[in-house]
């Protein structure tokens, strides 16, 4: 979802979640709603004007799934994203006095459920390091529970085949977690759609960034007693974000970006990759003058690399790093300031530092 997110603008996300999700065709016959993490992309304070438009559409949400009897998971997702803050879905439900079967989910856990008749095991963010572990303690709950095998899974992170061969990373065996599922697993992390075996990565519901321009949506499935599908419903309504590459600035090149861009919606956002900063701030100063209501950005073109020679640890092993708080006293302060510029400073300098930082706490 990444609401809050700094372009994508929330009313714009929870408009799409009215129409794709409270207002589905055939809202009244689901069993469940899933939502696999990242439902917030940063850290929202309270006197955002999206606050009110956050928590209205929770309401609906909440009251609709309370009308039909219809499930609602709630995963937390990536932290540096989530931050805790899809637990507010809670509070919403709590002060609406909504009785709603809902699980905010902030653990390794499963789920059986004899009302339903389904066993779910969920999985958020950065459990485990390195990832393996997170499959060692979801079979190991599997074995308490005397469960071979869920009939879902619900995860956030990532599997190795939605990564290029050549990265080194440190991914879920897609291979080993499809062998514990009777029907599905569904992964959030992902922006982009991708079926993989039982494996469903829905995406994100919208565009929020450039290099996003394949289709955007959410997943629907089905088990029924002839079997079981699923398909992706295209949210139509996507943030356009364009890349326009520009080599030299001429007549022609100005009247063919000029038609580019009258094919966008307002709003849209525009990026320019010139070869120079110079050519893409003249760009973005004539156009913008133009069309007002765009968003103009640029990126200067970068010398072709071998892409197989290119190498991204995704989710580094921190095994053996110990994090320790430090509790700030009058005793510690002044050299906790000083210690990322201590050594840019003379002694002299140094000196008189701690002298004006001393003199100033109390």
């Amino acid at each position: 979802m990444h609401l809050y997110h700094p372009h994508t603008t929330s009313d714009h996300v929870v408009s799409v979640l009215y129409e794709l999700v409270n207002n589905f065709e055939d809202f009244a016959n689901l069993d469940i709603i899933i939502i696999e993490g990242d439902l917030f992309d940063s850290l929202m304070p309270y006197n955002s004007v999206y606050v009110n438009v956050i928590e209205k559409w929770m309401t609906d949400l909440l009251t609709s799934c309370e009308k039909y009897d219809i499930s609602l998971r709630v995963l937390e997702g990536t932290p540096s994203h989530d931050m805790k803050q899809s637990a507010a879905i809670v509070k919403v439900m709590e002060n609406i006095g909504a009785k709603v079967d809902l699980r905010y989910i902030e653990d390794i856990e499963i789920e059986v459920n004899e009302d339903r008749g389904w066993t779910i095991g969920y999985v958020p963010d950065e459990m485990e390091s390195p990832l393996a572990k997170c499959y060692d303690r979801m079979t190991a709950l599997m074995a308490e529970l005397g469960l071979d095998v869920l009939d879902f899974m619900v995860m956030h992170g990532a599997f190795e085949f939605q990564f290029p061969s050549y990265y080194e990373i440190d991914a879920h065996d897609s291979a080993l977690w499809q062998q514990l599922v009777r029907y599905y697993i569904f992964i959030g992390h992902h922006h982009n759609y991708a079926l993989y075996g039982k494996i469903i990565a829905s995406g994100s519901v919208d565009r929020f960034r450039h290099g996003e321009e394949k289709p955007k949506g959410i997943s629907y499935f089905e088990i029924n007693a002839t079997g079981c599908f699923t398909r992706f419903i295209v949210n139509k309504r996507s943030k356009i974000y364009t890349t326009l590459d520009v080599k030299f600035i001429t007549e022609k090149t100005l009247t063919d970006i000029d038609a580019a861009i009258k094919k966008t919606p307002g709003k849209s956002h525009i990026r320019f990759r010139t070869t120079n900063r110079l050519d893409a701030t003249n760009l973005i100063s004539y156009f913008e003058k133009v069309y007002v209501n765009h968003i103009f950005t640029f990126i200067v073109k970068e010398e072709d690399i071998d892409k197989s020679k290119r190498k991204k640890l995704v989710y580094p092993t921190f095994d053996g790093f110990n994090s320790e708080r430090i509790n700030l006293t009058k005793d510690n302060l002044t050299e906790m300031m000083l210690v990322e510029i201590k050594n840019e400073l003379t002694e002299e300098q140094r000196d008189r530092a701690e002298e004006i930082i001393n003199g100033h706490i109390s």
